[in-house]
Formats: C-alpha cells, sequence, structure tokens
C-alpha cells in the first residue's frame, strides 16, 4: 500500500517536482548557454590560431608567425579599455632619445645573434618609442583625438607622408627586386 501526503501519492509527488525542476532547468538553458558561448568562442579562436601560428612556424620564416599574430595584436589594442596608460611626458622623451641615438649613434652599433634580426641601439631606441604610444593612442580617446586635431592643422604634410608610403608599397610590386624595394618601407634600411 502506497503511504499518502495529503491528498496526493508520495510518487506521484516526486514526478510532479521532478517535471517542475526540469521546466526551471530549461528556462535557465538559455543563459547558462549565453555565458558559456564566450567561453567556447575565446577557446575555439585560441585553438584555431595556434594551429595557423604553430603551422606558419614551421612552414614560413620566422618573421612569417609574428606576421600573423602583428593583425591581431593591433586588434587587442585597438578594444582596450578606456584608461591612461602611458603619460606624455614619457613619449616625449623617448622621442628626444630615439632622435639623439638616431642622428649621433653609427648604423653599426649592434648585436648580432645567429638567427635573429640585429639588434641595434637604434632599433632599441625605436622600440622604445613605438610601445608606449601604441599603449597611449590605443587606451585614450584624449591623445587620438589630439593626433587627430593635428593631422588635420597640417593637410600638406599628412599628404606628402601619405604619398610617400603608397609608393613605396606600390613600388615593391613593380619592381624587379622586391627585396631591395621593401627596404624603402623601414626606417633606416641599414639596421
Amino acid at each position: 500500500m502506497a503511504t499518502r501526503i495529503g491528498n496526493r501519492f508520495a510518487l506521484t509527488r516526486a514526478a510532479s517536482v521532478a517535471v517542475a525542476e526540469a521546466r526551471l532547468a530549461s528556462r535557465a538553458v538559455p543563459g547558462v548557454l549565453r555565458s558559456l558561448v564566450p567561453i567556447v568562442a575565446w577557446g575555439s579562436a585560441a585553438i584555431i590560431l595556434g594551429t595557423v601560428v604553430g603551422f606558419a612556424a614551421v612552414v614560413l620564416p620566422p618573421m612569417g608567425a609574428f606576421g600573423l599574430v602583428a593583425p591581431l595584436a593591433l586588434l587587442l589594442l585597438w578594444v582596450m579599455p578606456e584608461m591612461p596608460l602611458v603619460f606624455p611626458r614619457l613619449i616625449r622623451k623617448t622621442f628626444f632619445v630615439m632622435l639623439f641615438i638616431n642622428l649621433c649613434l653609427p648604423t653599426y652599433y649592434m648585436v648580432q645573434i645567429p638567427g635573429l634580426p640585429w639588434i641595434s641601439a637604434r632599433r632599441l631606441s625605436s622600440f622604445a618609442l613605438i610601445v608606449p604610444f601604441f599603449l597611449a593612442v590605443s587606451s585614450s580617446s584624449r591623445a587620438r583625438d589630439e593626433i587627430i586635431e593635428r593631422l588635420r592643422a597640417a593637410p600638406p604634410i599628412v599628404i606628402c607622408v601619405l604619398g610617400f608610403l603608397v609608393m613605396a608599397v606600390l613600388s615593391v610590386f613593380t619592381s624587379k627586386a622586391p627585396q631591395e624595394s621593401i627596404s624603402a618601407l623601414r626606417a633606416d634600411p641599414r639596421s
């Protein structure tokens, strides 16, 4: 004989509780899926990017793998949160240090390690300027507004700089020696 709880049997009550729990769980599934979708998407992107970079590291020359990662690094810089990471004084000081080193030190002050590009004082000083500049531009709308304001104040200089870059890129495709034409895109072809 079945045990009665009120007017219902215990088995019937357990079944109704199970159905109610299943309904609650089915209502919570979209919320759980919404929180899992970004995790799955980032995990898939990391696996795909790792596969592509690993393949490129084996097939391409050493710098080719960096060429695949660089656009994604720029994308991550673009989506950084708004916060001042670098002070403008630091960029000004590193600019003058870079200018002094480029004007005063000869190009042959460098270290050469097999399999790596030359490590020169000029490249190190340029890198010390580029990193804070990119961090400032990517994390501060005020810095971006100041750059746009200064570019609007000097349209002839902007036209000349952009024209030089366009012509340097186009010369690579029309050159008999593309490796030599690419040197026009570097700041210092000898370093």
